[in-house]
């Protein structure tokens, strides 16, 4: 394999076997260790258990998966847009942490951990430890600025992004690429399960696994490498495909997570293609990336130098290269729903951590001393890396601190309550009796989840603005299962999306100025809850509506 000549010596500080037994370099795979297990912590502070409600999203995905976990059949029973894997993980979450939030965190962040890991793996042994350290480290940081509250499509197709980069590599340094392959192929499917344009890393991966293998051998040796690669895909398409075969449910959710995406790209990205490009996808992810754009900025130039110079001398750096294509696929997949929440940009990441590394090296080899950085490389691994960690350990002190005692708190008292319950959940449970169902329009099934009560079956999240064929379907369908399973209270929650969520008092209604496209019986529905149902308490911004007698 042929690398760039900014790469001399490929793993020569951390890979050959004389290091391998060198007491500083294991003191700095532990520091390293620990500092990427700090800095998940830190990221994943928004969404603990103890002192966060579920976000919006996230609410929805945890109750569905709990409601898994009771027996209800997704995209029938409870339905939404989203590919099977993130109420499965959801479901997985909550059987860990035996019903409750806390095994979801730490999946999570165990999730995290690995990921990084495998990251700075793959960078130290291309560029070494300081534009290692540099890429994760920018990574970490750019990811807190999208994070939300947690528990995303996005995050979790992160870990397996990562997952096919280190594979990826894995298989630039071996004959048999058995298992890359089929890795990556299980992390291709993964990835489009969670979320179809997910999947940006792994395309670029396998893309440049043909060409590489086209350039090696020709044509003959390209079908093999495709064959493990459609294996690894059936490993997660099989047992996703058989489960909802098996309950009778798999046309329901290749409509639900395919074709109905279709329908709400095309509601949402009305503009051109190439203005979604660059006003949905670019220009907000550089804003919402906030100073850590000009990093991976500058690093994707230097990408971009490098990939020129390494074509020019034929020696392109494979991670270079896959750099170069990745970040332009990742804007255009981002512009794909036509909308710009900030966790979309997740699938950024990957991207990042590479341009970050790449311009550590640009730094190296034109701005800094060699000397210096031959010292830090050779000599001063751990050094550098403890320097890292207690200025991290320093600034984010009170946070780690606050988290580390109530992890504690948890596993050594696990009989106890340590998950947060808003004022409107608690009003729920102790106004319902457990069977009672509580419908919250506009999907924010967090309070389900906190209260512990059921809902009505069906489309919670989108039934009231998509007017697309299959929405209109599931409108009907919403307003035929709310006047037949009655839910004893209804929550109104219009004054926090004024802009999205139309109100159920008629008066409120005729106020406000909606930019979603609304169903064509929303009305009726909602007319339906207010000649049905009564205020019965304002709590939090949300209305409580309850059934009359």
């Amino acid at each position: 394999m042929a690398n760039s000549d900014i790469l001399e010596n490929q793993g020569k500080y951390s890979n050959n076997s004389a290091d391998k037994n060198n007491p500083k370099l294991l003191i700095g795979n532990i520091l390293i260790l620990l500092l990427i297990m700090l800095l998940s912590l830190i990221l994943l502070s928004p969404s603990n258990p103890y002192y966060s409600e579920p976000g919006r999203d996230s609410g929805f995905f945890m109750f569905t998966g709990r409601e898994l976990l009771h027996g209800k059949e997704l995209y029938t029973q409870i339905w939404d847009s989203k590919g099977p894997m993130i109420f499965f993980v959801n479901a997985l979450g909550f059987w860990l942490g035996g019903g409750t939030r806390w095994g979801l965190w730490f999946l999570e962040l165990i999730l995290l951990v690995i990921g990084f890991g495998l990251a700075y793996s793959v960078l130290n042994k291309h560029w070494g430890h300081p534009a290692a350290l540099f890429g994760i480290i920018s990574g970490a940081f750019a990811f807190a600025t999208i994070f939300g509250n947690g528990n995303t499509v996005e995050e979790y197709s992160l870990f397996f992004a990562l997952l096919s980069l280190y594979f990826y590599d894995k298989g630039l340094s071996t004959q048999n690429h058995r298992l890359s392959d089929l890795i990556i192929g299980a992390s291709l499917m993964a990835s489009f399960h969670f979320r179809a344009n997910n999947i940006g890393i792994e395309l670029i991966n396998i893309l440049l696994i043909i060409i590489n293998a086209w350039k090696v051998s020709g044509f003959k040796s390209i079908w093999p490498r495709i064959g493990w690669l459609f294996l690894g895909t059936l490993l997660v398409n099989l047992p996703i495909f058989l489960y909802f075969y098996l309950h009778g449910t798999l046309n329901e959710m290749f409509e639900a997570s395919i074709l109905y995406n279709f329908t709400y790209s095309q509601v949402y990205g009305s503009n051109s293609f190439l203005i979604r490009i660059i006003n949905d996808s670019l220009l907000p992810g550089l804003v919402y990336f906030k100073g850590w754009s000009y990093v991976f900025g500058l690093g994707y130039l230097g990408c971009i130098y490098y990939a020129i110079r390494g074509w020019r001398q034929n020696k392109a750096d494979p991670l270079v290269t896959l750099t170069l294509f990745l970040f332009p696929l990742e804007v255009i997949l981002s512009a794909i729903s036509g909308r710009r929440f900030e966790h979309y940009f997740i699938n950024w990441i990957p991207a990042i951590i590479l341009s970050s590394g790449i311009l550590f090296k640009f730094a190296e080899e034109y701005l800094l001393s060699k000397d210096l950085i031959q010292t830090i490389k050779s000599k001063a691994k751990p050094y550098a890396t403890a320097f890292v960690l207690i200025l991290i350990v320093a600034i984010y002190w009170e946070d780690i601190f606050t988290q580390s005692k109530v992890i504690y708190k948890y596993i050594k008292y696990p009989e106890q309550k340590m998950e947060f319950v808003s004022r409107t959940a608690k009003y729920i449970s102790e106004n319902t009796n457990p069977d009672d169902k509580v419908l919250v329009i506009g999907g924010q099934c967090g309070i389900n989840l906190m209260s512990n009560r059921s809902s009505i079956d069906g489309a919670l999240f989108y039934p009231l603005i998509n007017n697309s064929p299959i929405g209109i379907r599931l409108q009907e369908e919403y307003y035929k299962n709310l006047k037949e399973q009655r839910p004893v209270l209804i929550v109104d929650g219009f004054a926090l999306y004024p802009w999205h969520l139309p109100a159920v008092d008629p008066e409120n209604r005729a106020k406000q100025k909606i930019t979603s496209p609304l169903s064509q019986n929303t009305d009726e529905v909602l007319n339906y809850v207010w000649e049905n149902y009564h205020l019965e308490y304002e709590v939090e911004g949300y209305s409580i509506y309850r059934i009359n007698p």
